[in-house]
């Protein structure tokens, strides 16, 4: 808030995210000598989030996206050198998300986020090929609780006779 009035931007769509921002804008400026390190090369995070920014990601799902990013991905694979991440390293993140209960929805949620970060990756040619393509859904792992059922026709009658006359 700035003198009582929300003031967020295109990059900030979000109360916390433009918290954030003025908070490492409000910060007291801190010199801190550090050595040199040598560069191991742009993580999967990076890539992520450059493939999110590049491609201008609609806030509503740039938010799905990065939360995919911190909860699924980064722990396991975020911070590996996107050069380094085999299709073994993404297999095993897919199935171990699966044995943890998460819905195929979420996996392939998951799976399109790491699909865009190699791309991106690709373009740029921080890496010459994309093994994220040909990986298998875990779908032996998951159960398949996300059916839908639908209504029987008395149930539907019911429910179209309750909502007459209604707004």
């Amino acid at each position: 808030m700035i003198e009582g009035h929300r003031r967020y931007t295109r990059w900030y769509p979000t109360k916390l995210a433009a918290a954030t921002a003025l908070g490492v804008l409000a910060a007291p400026e801190v010199v801190e000598v550090v050595e040199p390190v040598v560069a191991v090369g742009p993580t999967l995070a990076d890539a992520v989030n450059a493939f999110i920014i590049d491609n201008g990601v609609e806030a509503s799902t740039r938010g799905s996206y990065e939360f995919a990013l911190s909860r699924y991905i980064g722990p396991e694979l975020g911070g590996t050198p996107i050069a380094d991440i085999t299709m073994q390293n993404i297999a095993t993140l897919y199935r171990n998300m699966a044995n943890s209960g998460r819905a195929l929805s979420v996996i392939r949620q998951t799976r399109a986020v790491i699909y865009g970060g190699f791309q991106y990756a690709v373009a740029y040619e921080w890496i010459n090929r994309d093994i994220s393509r040909g990986i298998k859904m875990p779908t032996a792992y998951v159960d398949d609780a996300e059916a839908v059922v639908g209504y029987s026709s008395a149930d539907r009658r019911l429910l179209l006779n309750a909502t007459i006359g209604t707004r």
